[in-house]
């Protein structure tokens, strides 16, 4: 093979190599800018139910209607649970101190000090095509089932990747250093005001902040 012929092999397979690179990296960049414009659709819904399982004695869930939501944590020490409205909020504790006695307690706080939760949180913010490109540079993007939802799987590492339903795109999982969600469960649009009442509190501790 003359030199000729040697350096035309060398220019298919880097023209190769560079049409793979941009045909992956145009598919990643699709990919993310449809999650970022779903995720930002979906932030403005505001009626909605999701719930995070981090396994099977840890979970935390969150029920919203506008401007009215509950959040509960539950754990092996029992739960805690977050009512906000317009004016105020509270914090409801009924757990287990370390001796084993019940707590129940519930403290009034100004509404101002609890921010209501979006219907996603996204793993990464992106304003422009030049962030998208970044954290596509950054992200393996494969395919991966979760039960039966059909998933794109963002890896970086196991300590860090998230996956989100190819249908709809919303976040399905996200693992980091701190945390496992575990499968997360959504309902929109399903929440009632009924739903959402004022908790009793009766037998419980009343505090005020």
């Amino acid at each position: 093979m003359n030199r000729k012929r040697i350096i035309q092999v060398i220019i298919i397979v880097m023209c190769l190599i560079l049409a793979f690179f941009l045909i992956n990296l145009g598919r990643k960049v699709y990919i993310i800018t449809a999650f970022v414009n779903k995720t930002k659709e979906y932030n403005n819904i505001t009626n909605f139910y999701k719930k995070l399982a981090i396994d099977e004695k840890y979970s935390t869930e969150i029920w919203r209607n506008g401007n009215i939501a509950f959040y509960q944590m539950t754990s092996n020490d029992g739960t805690k649970g977050i009512y906000v409205c317009d004016e105020y909020s509270w914090i409801i504790l009924d757990t287990k101190d370390e001796n084993g006695n019940v707590i129940k307690t519930a403290t009034k706080t100004p509404r101002e000090e609890t921010v209501l939760q979006p219907l996603v949180a996204s793993p990464f913010y992106a304003e422009n095509l030049w962030e998208i490109i970044r954290f596509a540079n950054f992200y393996k993007i494969t395919t991966e089932k979760l039960g039966e939802t059909d998933c794109y799987k963002f890896y970086i590492s196991d300590r860090e990747q998230f996956f989100i339903n190819k249908d709809n795109f919303l976040l399905v999982r996200e693992i980091t250093d701190l945390t496992d969600t575990g499968i997360i469960e959504y309902k929109i649009n399903e929440i009632s005001e009924e739903e959402l009442k004022e908790p009793n509190l009766e037998g419980f501790t009343i505090l005020s902040k």
